[in-house]
C-alpha cells in the first residue's frame, strides 16, 4: 500500500516539467500523506529542492489544470486509504473463519474436559492412566483412563459431537458408564456415574450434558473414570482434556486482534436434535 503512494508522488515529480508557470498548492491532507509515505522530512527536501517551506509543498503540473490534477490526487488518495480499510476488513474476517474452522475440526475430536472447573489451575486427577495399584484390590494392573474426583451430582458433558454408542452396568468394575462413538475415530468413556440422561443411538453435541458423577461400581468414592479410545486402543485422556483450549490460546497469541467474546458457547442445556444410529 505504502509503495503505491510512493510511486503516485514520483510521478507527480517526474512528470510535471518545472518550467510551468501554474502552481498547485496540496492540501494538509496530501501533504500528510505525501510527507508521511515517502518518508521525506525537511532536511531531505530542502536539501532535494532548496529552500522549500513544508507547510506549502508546490509542484509544477502540466498546463493549467492544477485544480483537476488537486481533485484526482484527493480521489487516489481516499480510493487507496478505502482499499487499506477493505484490507484490514479482510484479514479480520479470515482469521475469524480460521477460529470458526478450529472449532468445527474439534468437534468430533475429544478436546474439553468432561466436567465444569472455575479455572484450569483446578484440575486435579486422583489415579493417572497406566499402570498402578488398584486402590481396592491391591493388585498391579493397568488403568486405561484417569479419574477425576467430583462431588456426586455433578454434571458430566461429552467430550465431542458423537452418536451414544451404549450405557454398561457393571457393578465389579465400572457401575453405570457411557460410551460415546466420534465421527473422528475415537470413543470417549464415562465410569461410575451416578445416573445418565441419554439413550443408545441418539447424537449429543461437544459441552452437551450426559450425565452425573456417582460412586458405582468399584470405587472408593464419588469420581468420573474418564477414557479415550481410538481404534481399541487405549489413550492418555489427560492429553484431550484441554486440547481445544491450548489450540485456541495458541491462535490468539498468533492473532492478538481475536478476542474471546467471539467463542462458540458449549451447550449447557440438553439439545433437542438427535440423530438414529447409522
Amino acid at each position: 500500500m505504502f509503495a503505491t503512494y510512493r510511486i503516485l508522488f514520483l510521478l507527480l515529480v517526474c512528470c510535471f516539467p518545472k518550467n510551468s508557470q501554474a502552481q498547485v498548492i496540496f492540501s494538509p491532507k496530501q501533504r500528510e500523506q505525501l510527507l508521511i509515505i515517502t518518508r521525506l522530512d525537511r532536511e531531505a527536501i530542502e536539501k532535494q529542492d532548496g529552500a522549500v517551506d513544508t507547510s506549502r509543498i508546490v509542484l509544477h503540473p502540466l498546463g493549467q489544470h492544477t485544480e483537476l490534477h488537486a481533485q484526482r490526487i484527493d480521489q487516489v488518495i481516499d480510493s487507496l486509504e478505502l482499499l487499506e480499510r477493505n484490507l484490514k476488513q479482510a484479514v479480520s474476517e479470515a482469521q475469524r473463519l480460521r477460529k470458526k474452522d478450529l472449532l468445527a475440526r474439534y468437534r468430533s475430536i475429544p478436546s474439553i474436559l468432561p466436567i465444569r472447573l472455575a479455572a484450569q489451575r483446578e484440575f486435579r486427577v486422583s489415579s493417572p492412566f497406566g499402570v498402578r495399584w488398584h486402590p481396592i484390590t491391591g493388585q498391579l494392573q493397568n488403568h486405561a483412563g484417569i479419574d477425576i474426583p467430583s462431588p456426586e451430582g455433578t454434571n458430566v458433558y461429552a467430550a465431542a459431537d458423537g452418536i451414544v454408542d451404549k450405557m454398561v452396568e457393571q457393578p465389579g468394575g465400572l457401575g453405570i458408564a457411557v460410551y460415546i462413538r466420534h465421527e473422528s475415530g475415537f470413543q470417549t468413556i464415562y465410569g461410575h456415574l451416578s445416573k445418565y440422561s441419554v439413550k443408545p443411538g441418539e447424537w449429543v453435541n461437544q459441552g452437551e450434558s450426559i450425565a452425573e458423577v456417582g460412586s458405582t461400581g468399584k470405587s472408593t468414592g464419588p469420581h468420573l473414570h474418564y477414557a479415550v479410545t481410538q481404534k481399541g486402543v487405549a489413550l492418555n485422556p489427560s492429553d484431550f482434556c484441554f486440547l481445544l483450549l491450548i489450540k485456541l490460546k495458541k491462535m490468539k497469541s498468533e492473532n492478538p486482534s481475536l478476542t474471546t467474546s467471539n467463542r462458540r458457547p458449549m451447550a449447557s442445556a440438553k439439545s433437542t436434535s438427535t440423530r438414529a444410529r447409522k
